[in-house]
């Protein structure tokens, strides 16, 4: 249960729409499986079909008395819409064919029509229609829909504050999860792909993240780029981000580990020689040029990591020529 509105509860149900209408017994569809749904995740019925039934409706009624409230009913609508008086009519009738008799039946059955709406064929006496059944349902005002569970309470009324106003928002639900936008200038993003591991820092610590999405925008007005959109979110489901929302917090892209053994060089300094293997010029100490074999690990914005592959070639510091 959500919360208590002028004494009554409201559910949230995990559900892709809205709920548009009271569901109950008889009817069918989309939003009676979304309730049942959430009635077999919490244990209170064992299959869907997407009917509203008497079984359903006797777990409706186990979920309203469980959260501590009276479950509401309504009439059960009749499955033929007639009553019984014509059947005891029809009995009355073929008894005696005398005109006494007729005319009894006939007094009888008119009477007990009128009074109870059946008759005995044999005395007269009236009988009782049948006890109304009524089932439980649920309003549409006791039902809230959110795309996923669990999720968190973003905004809240007060107790005892108006609530159903025009053009207001009085509840807003989120994601139980945080999720982290960040904006990359276009080069930055390139060099980022959805999957890839990132540590998000916050001001109450850092946790394990891995970028979920990256979604290229749309040039601007004058044409220009606009900044890629990265949606980050914490690795596994038990982490917290630590953050509130709309905190600012510090993203650090963790794209690849090279060991000791490679060196960092433009990656215009490098020519390809086949896969993961290259030539670089290297200026020696005497002013000359010589061509380094290396192998190539990977590049990344520019930047190109290599090992020379004769040990004692290339080392760090050594001047490299670009272009």
């Amino acid at each position: 249960m959500l919360t208590e509105v002028n004494t009554r509860p409201v559910f949230v149900v995990a559900s892709p729409f809205p709920f548009f209408r009271d569901i109950g017994f008889g009817d069918e569809g989309a939003d009676v499986r979304v309730l049942q749904e959430a009635l077999v995740t919490r244990g209170y019925l064992n299959g869907i079909d997407e009917r509203y039934g008497a079984q359903t409706a006797r777990a409706v009624a186990r979920w309203y008395k469980d959260a501590g409230y009276p479950a509401p009913t309504r009439q059960r609508p009749s499955a033929n819409g007639t009553s019984n008086s014509s059947n005891s009519s029809s009995g009355s009738g073929t008894s005696s064919s005398s005109n006494s008799s007729s005319r009894s039946d006939t007094s009888e059955s008119s009477n007990s029509s009128s009074n109870a709406g059946t008759s005995d064929s044999t005395t007269g006496a009236a009988v009782e229609p049948p006890a109304p059944v009524v089932d439980a349902f649920v309003p549409v005002s006791e039902l809230m829909a959110l795309p996923s569970l669990p999720g968190v309470v973003i905004t809240a009324p007060v107790i005892g504050a108006q609530v159903g106003g025009d053009k207001a928002t009085d509840l807003t639900l989120g994601a139980n999860t945080l999720v982290v936008r960040v904006e990359l200038p276009e080069a930055d993003a390139a060099g980022v792909a959805a999957g890839d591991v990132v540590t998000v820092v916050s001001k109450s610590g850092q946790v394990d993240a891995v970028v979920e999405a990256v979604d290229a925008q749309a040039p601007d007005e004058n044409g220009g780029a606009r900044p890629s959109v990265l949606r980050v979110a914490p690795k596994n489901e038990s982490d917290a981000l630590g953050a509130e929302r709309g905190e600012t917090v510090t993203v650090q892209v963790l794209n690849a580990v090279v060991s000791g053994e490679f060196l960092i060089v433009p990656t215009t300094a490098v020519v390809g020689r086949g896969e993961g293997r290259g030539v670089v010029v290297k200026r020696q100490t005497d002013g000359s040029l010589a061509e380094v074999a290396v192998t190539v690990a990977g590049s990344l914005r520019g930047m190109t990591a290599v090992a020379a592959e004769d040990a004692g070639t290339l080392s760090k510091g050594d001047d490299v020529r670009v272009g």
